[in-house]
């Protein structure tokens, strides 16, 4: 990990002058309206950098982000030589094998003559035993901020959440590791890189519940000391369950209910009610070392008036029902992206077209922003934000 990746990154290239330079744009950009970064232009000046430092080498391009825009990040950077859509580990080692035949390569993108070719998918198969090669970073420095080291307990999502291109990503069903193995990766982490925290990185953690609560049963039968959150469904959630994640040493549980009505929920597209939500705060409440967060949208694309009056009844129960117990609240709107419901619903309501350059970060509904809804939402987190440092100061004192 360099200290100032910008001056390093071209001195390094023209020291070694590598024969194939590996580029992951993980994502686009931050998806936070409040503070939106846009990440894109930074990756388009690393490859023209890469391209000047060293015109020989091959660049290939990866990561969640560039597989959502593919075709379009394609067609805009022609320093790009082989793009990978999808998961990688097995089409990178292959294509380096193959660089004179990419249409060998599974999860291919390239273009040929201004023509974009993609060669046929195929997913990893997630079950066989495995260890990322954590020894070639400087873990120390991932170290220093809690909960920055992630394991992936599956692959694939099986829910249908309108704004959501997870499992145009991942897959629509789920590849499963077995809680030995995944437990053994924690392990590992622990024992030779000294981790005191990490992440869950699935999308939901406890779907399907069988595989969730089998981890928690290995980290506990083998006594492993690591402090761990992820996200979680509140839907799939029960009292053993929250307690054996609790006693497995799970730090705090994040719920993204996102609505906070039974018709926005189920707009959403959710499998979720209200009252599960309420379930999972009377659990946490009743649990000794439960700590909880939730995620909320808002100007949602249906029942968005029920919804803000459903978050104005929920938020400052939050607040007041759990006390210390709330990790927080987060609000933030819809990013369109494609390949996701949300998307097909703006271009069919005439809020973007197909030519809507989304690579940019757009919100969902646009100008209707300024409606008194959100008027409404953005009284609410000040609300929320006075009283959590009301909180603060009184427990201080």
């Amino acid at each position: 990990m360099a200290d100032n990746p910008e001056k390093e990154y071209p001195e390094l290239l023209e020291k070694i002058a590598p024969d194939v330079v590996g580029l992951s744009l993980r994502n686009v950009d931050s998806a936070v309206s409040s503070s939106s970064n846009w990440y894109y232009p930074r990756f388009v000046s690393m490859l023209k950098t890469i391209k000047k430092k060293t015109p020989a080498s091959k660049i290939i391009v990866g990561g969640a982000g560039f597989s959502l825009f593919a075709k379009e990040i394609i067609r805009r950077n022609p320093e790009i030589d082989f793009g990978i859509m999808f998961e990688g580990e097995e089409s990178f080692d292959r294509l380096l094998s193959d660089l004179d035949h990419p249409h060998r390569v599974n999860n291919l993108v390239f273009q040929k003559n201004g023509k974009v070719f993609f060669t046929e998918r195929r997913d990893t198969d997630f079950k066989s035993p495995f260890l990322p090669a954590r020894e070639l970073f400087d873990i120390p420095k991932y170290r220093k901020k809690k909960f920055s080291m992630n394991v992936v307990s599956k692959r694939g999502c099986e829910f249908n959440c309108i704004f959501c291109p997870n499992a145009f990503l991942a897959g629509y069903s789920y590849r499963l590791r077995s809680p030995k193995s995944v437990v053994h990766e924690v392990e590992v982490m622990k024992n030779e890189f000294d981790v005191e925290t990490f992440r869950f990185a699935d999308p939901t953690f406890n779907c399907p519940f069988e595989q969730a609560r089998g981890i928690c049963q290995e980290l506990k039968n083998r006594k492993v000391e690591v402090a761990w959150t992820a996200d979680f469904h509140a839907a799939y959630i029960n009292e053993p369950f929250m307690r054996e994640a609790v006693e497995s040493n799970c730090s705090w549980f994040n719920f993204s209910p996102d609505g906070a009505s039974d018709n926005a929920l189920a707009a959403l597209k959710k499998d979720m009610t209200v009252g599960h939500i309420k379930k999972t705060m009377t659990l946490a409440k009743q649990i000794e070392g439960a700590s909880v967060s939730y995620g909320f949208l808002y100007n949602l694309p249906a029942y968005n008036k029920e919804h803000v009056a459903g978050l104005f009844r929920l938020v400052p129960k939050m607040v007041h029902y759990l006390g210390q117990k709330l990790a927080g609240v987060y609000f933030t709107k819809i990013r369109v992206y494609p390949h996701s419901k949300i998307y097909d619903q703006a271009v069919n309501e005439g809020l973007i077209t197909q030519e809507t350059d989304i690579l940019k970060p757009v919100y969902y509904p646009g100008a209707a922003a300024c409606s008194m809804e959100n008027v409404a939402f953005q009284t609410l987190k000040s609300y929320y934000l006075l009283e959590t440092v009301r909180k603060k100061i009184s427990v201080g004192t």
